[in-house]
């Protein structure tokens, strides 16, 4: 029996019957009867009849406040009983009119008969509101009607009162009442808006009422609010006793098996339903003479609703039909309780006046209980229309899979657009375009599954149904394109929950509530938790933050939790974040805070924004608590990238860290879905959120999971609280991928503070002869960035080559490879000179020393016209002459070019040149890392592997030998080339046959271009217009080219052939320590003699004829010929020899030496080969020896090495 009890009261739905009997009781401890009595007296001062109708009227009304039919006939009784008194109405019509408008508080909404209804037969309580809305109206209707008809036809009564009110009297009322019936209406829309629950509402409206009673209507005094407690606490307790008493009664009838029985009975009668009905409604009409509703309620309808639904009546609508019933038993005797209530009020009126003036009123109720049986949907059709969602969404919940695959179809297929209607719309549209035609269209267009959905969203609750139903039709119909348009709904509608401010950022510890605890630990996507332990370490310690998102309806099921380490520097592994072993350090010493998981919790809600802000709302929760946190950064995983790699056809599983490190750069920043979003899903909820891609660290999750979604690697995306909504902006409007090259910037800066270290100032020189290498390229920077002048020295020169190099610049700092240190540790000792070692895998001591250094430094000062850089370049006699180049000479060089190519952040450059020579350190670097671009790094030209990267780059920049190995690989297409944009080719001749050949193969045209190492570029065919092959375009913006006489100086017309001269930003400073060769060369007024003899054509191209000092340029590098000769005149049996340049179909030129033997003494031709090879770098090495009687001369005794080139042009001609 206790548990029976217990069980019947513990529901949370009967909190909303003490709430709104507060609501009830307060309204009628004050005026507000009376004022709204007064009101409508003013407002229908000249209505006939009227004062029946206000009575009526302002019974309606506070019932809708009070929801009590006693509280109603009593508040509006003392004021309109003697009004209509004193007006001449018959006591009958005044008592009897008040008596039947009274009964309304139990139809009307909100309504504790209702509530009692909807507990005792578990229905819809809200679903019941709606159905006595529009009865409930009809009946007011009904008795007004009434009311009417009766006082015109027997002439009692004519006017409220004899004068009128004006309008200033009717308006000033109004504030009396109001507050009253907009709190009513709230309570309506907050419940059927979806905003709160019925006992939600009623607690809301309890206070507000309570508020109200006191602030407008004086009721101060705690005696007041003491009786209006106490009350509603005596009539609670008594209806929340006979519930209980009920579920005993309700508990007998069922262990007995007796409502089951008459209902089966029932099933069995061959009798109309509705004589049925009839039956049912006698004895509820009979019941009601001798019990309040509630009693008869909770006694009738455990065996009522089985009958009536076994004979095909809604539940809903039987209710509205019981309660009216029960309206007739409030008037009837012997119990009828407003009978009493009227009769209290108005001792001198007898019961019998009272029951005589209250039965047409019973007719009423009679012919609305007709009118129902014959229109059910007056009291269905407002719960299906405004509750029908509800259904929805519960019967929805209990689908088996199977169902709900049927329903997810048929919503998506009857709920459709009608084609023929959107384009019937768009006819009329087109014909004639206004608001009106236009808004005809957008509806015809919105499928009508949309406004099911919205109106779904409606519903109380509906929040977590509705995730979870995306989370069915994701798991369901992922592979059903049918069902595509339906997510997308969903989608919108979600999205439409997550503006800003909109979901609620909550702290996440080891004290928070266990049953938020266990979902963390479940809903833990990234770096799952094992145990609680595991779990108390992530939260617990001072350096760790976690923190978690809520949707206001949904306030235990988190959305997303963000898991943060507060660290010094940027944390770069996550299993040394995770390690048990770690040591946690005080959270004030943190200078960044690294959220190293962010987990979605609801698989409905996959893909979906949460909003723009949310991790900056984290940052700046973190920067309010603790002020010395200056970086926000994560440490994410990139879950689509093998994924990526694997659909691409990259096999990754054997690839080292670091090419793992630059694949995964690439994929960050190039790798696209639909167009132009970026691949990774994490990549685009970040972006989106205002983050930069900061930095990528192979090996840093060494886990199964880690290896298998990324190869280990993951990346740092860096939130700069200053710039999130500007980066935000960026990535929405443009789906700019914002990067920085903070691995880079990191490791330049690193080395930046080794050179600081070893004591090296601005100005001091660093040679370089070391293997291409990312950290070679940071070398470079470090040096810019320190203000010292960067040598970088070709990996093929010898020691005494190097000696000279080094002797000559004054380095202060040597940097080699590893294998090189010993033969060159004499050479710098002997010029003062540190070394340093760097490898071609990037280790060394140089690495080791930056390994320890601080990631920042500050650049020094330097200005436009200081020292950058020497590049040493060979003179046909004596020494390498030392080109010293500006920091404004490479810098404008490379913003020209930057903008004359068109480069972008979007490009990736296939770099495979040597960074020892202008074009790939100068050129191709430069204009990387000016333009904010990417580039593939690859150590030298591999034929193989530049085929393999080819899909994913943009351009690519190389040397006529590149081109030519290309063209004879088969794998070389027009396919494999789609998306590239640009190619471009320097450094040597570009024969005419090869760019034909390109373009026939691929569709591009080769961009030829022509500079040097004292200028770097200085002419370049269009990008947009026509590359003309044999040319290399126009002088690029910012540099003058003219054609001269070699021996006059003087400028020639187009057309003709002379020396080429340049001036611009771009030309260098002179040549180091040289001021005879730097003033020969380098005119007073600017003008650069380049020594290459060229013509420029009627179009401006310019065209490079010849080399005016036999200059041999050979696979990119200049060769000249008199160091080579110097070499072979050393050799035993070689009187002299002339060294020339001939072409070559792989290297454009190729070096050719020609020898003439000492007499009676022939020369060893391999001895010769091996000597130049101790002597000279191979690029150097002639091809071929030759051996002839004489070399050809003028009269001036001058060696004609035209004639030579003329003889053996053919020499490596193919066969």
């Amino acid at each position: 029996m206790p548990e029976i009890l217990f069980g019947k009261l513990d529901n949370f739905a009967l909190l909303s019957i003490p709430m709104f009997i507060i609501m009830g009781a307060s309204i009628a401890s004050t005026r507000a009867g009376a004022d709204l009595y007064e009101a409508l007296e003013r407002w229908l001062t000249r209505v006939p009849g009227g004062l029946v109708v206000s009575n009526l009227g302002a019974c309606a009304l506070f019932a809708a406040m009070s929801g009590s039919s006693p509280a109603t006939c009593a508040a509006i009784g003392k004021m309109g009983i003697p009004e209509m008194r004193k007006r001449g109405y018959p006591d009958g019509v005044a008592a009897g009119s008040i008596a039947a408008g009274g009964t309304l508080g139990i139809l009307i909404p909100p309504s504790v008969t209702m509530i009692v209804y909807g507990i005792a037969t578990e229905t819809s309580i809200g679903r019941l509101f709606l159905a006595g809305v529009i009865p409930g109206l009809m009946l007011v209707g009904l008795f007004m009607a009434w009311s009417l008809y009766s006082t015109w036809k027997s002439g009692d009564g004519g006017q409220l009162s004899a004068g009128s009110y004006s309008w200033a009297e009717r308006f000033e009322i109004l504030p009396r009442v109001l507050p009253f019936l907009a709190i009513i209406l709230g309570v309506l829309y907050a419940m059927y808006g979806g905003i709160a629950t019925p006992s939600e509402t009623a607690a809301v409206g309890a206070l507000l009422c309570l508020l109200i009673a006191m602030i407008i209507y004086k009721l101060w005094q705690p005696q007041a609010l003491w009786v209006v407690l106490r009350d509603s606490t005596k009539e609670s307790v008594m209806i929340l006793f006979i519930i209980a008493a009920a579920g005993v009664f309700s508990y007998m009838l069922s262990s007995l098996f007796i409502t089951q029985s008459i209902a089966e009975w029932i099933g069995t009668l061959d009798v109309n339903r509705w004589i049925l009905m009839s039956a049912v409604n006698i004895f509820l009409l009979i019941a009601g003479f001798f019990l309040p509703p509630v009693a008869v309620i909770l006694m009738a309808a455990p065996i009522l609703l089985p009958i009536i639904t076994t004979a095909g009546f809604d539940p809903i609508w039987f209710a509205v039909v019981l309660t009216i019933n029960m309206e007739i038993g409030l008037i009837s005797p012997p119990v009828g309780l407003n009978l009493y209530v009227i009769n209290g009020i108005a001792p001198d009126i007898s019961l019998k006046t009272i029951l005589t003036g209250s039965l047409p009123f019973v007719g009423c109720m009679v012919l609305a209980i007709i009118l129902l049986c014959l229109f059910p949907e007056l009291a269905t059709w407002l719960p299906d229309v405004i509750m029908g969602a509800a259904d929805i969404l519960s019967g929805f919940e209990d689908l088996n899979d199977e169902d709900k695959l049927v329903f997810f179809r048929t919503v998506a297929g009857r709920l459709n657009i009608d084609p023929e209607k959107v384009r019937t719309a768009l006819d009329a549209y087109e014909k004639n375009p206004c608001k009106a035609s236009y808004r005809d269209f957008m509806t015809a267009s919105e499928p009508r599954r949309q406004e099911l959905f919205r109106r779904l969203n409606r519903v109380p609750g509906a929040t977590g149904t509705l995730v979870n139903m995306r989370a069915d039709l994701l798991r369901l119909g992922d592979k059903d394109p049918e069902l595509d348009a339906l997510d997308l709904d969903l989608r919108h509608l979600f999205a439409s929950w997550f503006n800003r401010g909109f979901l609620v950022l909550r702290p996440i510890n080891w004290e928070s509530p266990a049953h938020i605890l266990e979902k963390i630990i479940a809903y833990e996507a990234v770096h799952a938790i094992h145990s609680w332990d595991d779990l108390r370490r992530r939260l617990e310690p001072a350096d760790r933050r976690c923190f978690a998102f809520f949707h206001p309806s949904m306030p235990d099921e988190p959305l997303i939790f963000v898991e943060v380490a507060l660290t010094k520097g940027i944390a770069n592994s996550i299993q040394s974040l995770l390690a048990e072993d770690r040591e946690a350090h005080p959270a004030e010493d943190a200078d960044t805070a690294v959220f190293y998981s962010i987990s979605n919790c609801q698989a409905g809600l996959a893909n979906i924004s949460f909003g723009n802000s949310l991790i900056k709302q984290v940052a700046s929760d973190l920067a309010a608590e603790l002020g010395g946190l200056k970086t926000f950064v994560t440490l994410s995983p990139i879950p689509g990238l093998t994924r990526w790699l694997e659909r691409e056809g990259v096999e990754w599983h054997a690839a080292a860290p670091e090419e793992m490190k630059a694949t995964a750069a690439h994929y960050l920043l190039n790798a696209k879905s639909r167009g132009t979003r970026p691949f990774d899903p994490v990549a685009r909820f970040h972006l989106g959120n205002g983050a930069i891609i900061h930095a990528v660290h192979p090996d840093a999750d060494t886990s199964d999971k880690g290896r298998a979604q990324s190869g280990g690697t993951m990346v740092n995306y860096l939130y700069d609280l200053a710039k999130v909504a500007q980066n935000h902006e960026k990535f929405a409007t443009t789906q700019e991928v914002m990067a920085a090259d903070a691995d880079f910037l990191e490791m330049a800066a690193r080395t930046a503070n080794v050179l600081a270290q070893i004591g090296l100032t601005a100005g001091d020189r660093v040679a370089a002869q070391i293997q291409k290498s990312p950290e070679a390229l940071a070398l470079y920077a470090a040096c810019a960035q320190a203000g010292l002048v960067f040598l970088p020295l070709n990996t093929a020169y010898t020691v005494d080559e190097l000696t000279y190099f080094i002797d000559n610049s004054g380095a202060s700092l040597i940097v080699c490879d590893g294998r090189s240190k010993d033969a060159l540790e004499p050479v710098a000792a002997s010029l003062n000179a540190k070394i340093e070692t760097l490898n071609p895998d990037g280790t060394g001591s140089l690495s080791a020393r930056a390994a320890e250094m601080p990631t920042r430094f500050a650049t020094v000062d330097r200005s436009g016209d200081d020292l950058a850089a020497f590049l040493y370049t060979s003179g046909t006699t004596g020494r390498s002459k030392g080109a010293m180049l500006t920091q404004n000479n490479l810098l404008s060089n490379a913003e020209t070019l930057v903008g004359e190519w068109r480069f972008t952040k979007g490009d990736v450059l296939l770099h495979a040149l040597p960074i020892f020579h202008t074009h790939g350190l100068f050129v191709a670097t430069n204009v990387v890392l000016a333009s904010g671009a990417s580039m593939i790094f690859m150590p030298k030209f591999d034929l193989d592997q530049i085929i393999a990267h080819m899909p994913d780059v943009t351009a690519m920049m190389g040397v006529p030998t590149f081109y030519t190995r290309l063209l004879d690989d088969p794998r070389f297409t027009r396919e494999l080339t789609a998306h590239m944009r640009l190619f471009v080719s320097g450094s040597a001749p570009l024969l005419a046959e090869t760019h034909v050949q390109f373009e026939n193969r691929t569709g591009h045209r080769i961009l030829e271009r022509y500079g040097m190492t004292e200028t770097n570029m200085n002419t370049s065919n269009p990008y947009d217009g026509e590359r003309r092959a044999g040319t290399v375009g126009f002088p690029l913006p910012g540099v003058e080219l003219k054609i001269t006489d070699p021996e006059s100086g003087a400028t020639l017309p187009p057309g003709d052939v002379g020396q080429i001269e340049v001036r611009g930003p771009n030309v260098f400073k002179g040549y180091w320590q040289m001021p005879e060769k730097t003033a020969a060369e380098l005119r007073s007024d600017g003008f650069f003699i380049t020594g290459d003899l060229g013509r420029i054509d009627e179009d401006g191209y310019v065209h490079i004829v010849g080399r005016n000092k036999d200059l041999i340029i050979s696979g990119g590098y200049n060769i000249y010929p008199k160091e080579i000769e110097l070499v072979l005149d050393d050799q035993p049996g070689v009187a002299e020899s002339a060294v020339i340049g001939v072409p070559h179909p792989d290297f454009g030129e190729t070096v050719l030496g020609v020898l003439v033997p000492e007499k009676d003494v022939a020369p060893d031709i391999e001895s010769i080969h091996e000597a130049v090879k101790t002597s000279l770098a191979r690029f150097k090495h002639p091809k071929k020896l030759i051996v002839i009687d004489e070399l050809p001369r003028n009269t001036m005794g001058k060696v004609q090495k035209n004639i030579l080139r003329d003889k053996f042009q053919d020499m490596f001609a193919p066969a």
